[in-house]
């Protein structure tokens, strides 16, 4: 016997599977600090060498300061103003026009794409 799964569960389980489409604006070609680079050139061949280089980036690059970001949003939660603050802040963090645009264009998409989650 199948049981069919109730819709809020279905709707659960769609919007758990958005997050890890590539379709989803998180973290596509254009956003992966290098990736793509770092493979062709062979400075990323293997999981080790992947895991060494994305300690790297969390270490010294922009996704460890983008992570303290995020705990300060997190920790804002519904209280507007402060996340404004934050937004505002995160911008004049950026420190090149393709970072301010990678800040801007891809927070814009997320909203877009979640947008439609209740």
């Amino acid at each position: 016997m199948t049981e069919t799964p109730l819709p809020q569960t279905g709707a659960a389980f769609l919007r758990l599977l958005s997050w890890v489409s590539p379709a989803f604006p998180t973290g596509g070609y254009a956003y992966s600090h290098g990736l793509e680079w770092a493979v062709e050139s062979g400075d990323v061949t293997d999981v080790a060498t992947l895991c060494d280089w994305i300690g790297c980036l969390l270490e010294h690059g922009a996704p460890g300061s983008d992570l303290i970001v995020l705990q300060e949003a997190w920790s804002a939660a519904h209280d507007m103003p402060r996340l404004r603050d934050l937004a505002e802040f995160a911008c004049a963090c950026a420190s090149s026009r393709e970072r301010y645009d990678e800040t801007v264009y891809q927070g814009e998409a997320f909203l877009k794409a979640a947008s439609v989650w209740p």
